[in-house]
């Protein structure tokens, strides 16, 4: 069976429970998630377990250090806490930005609120389009698909 879950294909086996994989990843003594990668490609008792425990598990997930004590995580993959929906549209809507060229520019910024996510439509389950989470509404102009969104430049 595939379902489908922020626009990724992902193939449902019969995987664990978060709490049933956590206990066994914890008796890993996992040092880094490049470790885990390793550990799960050859490993055949951690098929149960998704490659991606932190988009599977995504509802659950609290991150690396409490899934599997791993202290040491890369940035590009760190757990962040993340503000929810509504308050990060609220920030960024004071910010009047107007299109999705806008957003990306901010995002490389110093000035970039890093508690926000770089691809909020992949993010949030409450993600409706662009305009809805920029405050424009104005839906002329230009289209092009980005973050695998058709967005209005």
């Amino acid at each position: 069976m595939i379902i489908m879950r922020n626009k990724i294909k992902i193939r449902r086996k019969n995987f664990l429970t978060y709490k049933q994989a956590k206990q066994i990843v914890k008796t890993l003594n996992l040092k880094s998630t490049t470790e885990w990668k390793k550990i799960k490609r050859f490993n055949n008792e951690l098929l149960k377990i998704p490659s991606h425990p932190e988009t599977y598990y995504r509802d659950e997930w609290l991150g690396w250090k409490d899934f599997a004590n791993i202290h040491n995580i890369s940035n590009k993959i760190k757990h962040k806490t993340f503000l929810s929906f509504n308050k990060a549209k609220k920030i960024v809507r004071k910010l009047n930005l107007k299109s999705v060229n806008e957003w990306i520019a901010y995002t490389s910024s110093k000035s970039f609120n890093k508690f926000i996510p770089v691809s909020p439509c992949s993010f949030y389950k409450q993600w409706k389009n662009w305009p809805d989470f920029l405050g424009n509404n104005n839906k002329t102009g230009r289209q092009k698909k980005i973050f695998g969104q058709r967005i209005f430049l």
